[in-house]
């Protein structure tokens, strides 16, 4: 009989930004996962019409400045400057993720994943990435063909 071994306790990361990072210009990718994984919660209509449409409530009040946010059937993919200066990262995201909550009843799992770009190539090969998500998942041909994805000139 096999032992069950319990799962090693997740640390929290801060997402609090280094000195000297320039708090204007950053754009980070950031992903947010469902807490049910493997599951379709977001790519419908109703559900993403709410996404998008607080992504751009966030764009016209400068909490941020979206450039990418594509939904996966369990996650979001989000590149985005943040308005640092007024708040820190987890006060910009989890309040936009308690309004989804609010809104759509989609269950988050705790936090999120943010990496910041340092440079247009990095931010370049991360998109390109993201677009790619449906079509490793084999969800499309192309990236093209994916419904679920907003992008926003700067």
């Amino acid at each position: 009989m096999q032992e069950h071994t319990p799962a090693p306790h997740r640390q929290h990361l801060p997402h609090s930004i280094p000195f000297g990072v320039e708090t204007d210009s950053a754009v980070f990718f950031l992903t947010i996962n469902c807490l049910e994984r493997g599951v379709d919660v977001l790519c419908c209509e109703q559900v993403a019409n709410s996404i998008f449409d607080a992504a751009d409530h966030y764009l016209r009040t400068g909490m941020w400045g979206p450039r990418l946010l594509l939904l996966m059937p369990d996650h979001i993919h989000l590149i985005t400057s943040l308005n640092l200066r007024e708040r820190p990262m987890r006060n910009i995201v989890e309040p936009w993720k308690g309004w989804l909550r609010k809104q759509t009843q989609i269950a988050w799992q705790r936090g999120f994943f943010d990496h910041r770009l340092r440079n247009e190539e990095e931010m370049r090969t991360k998109a390109d990435y993201v677009l790619m998500n449906p079509v490793r998942k084999g969800l499309v041909q192309s990236p093209e063909e994916w419904p679920w994805q907003r992008t926003w000139s700067r």
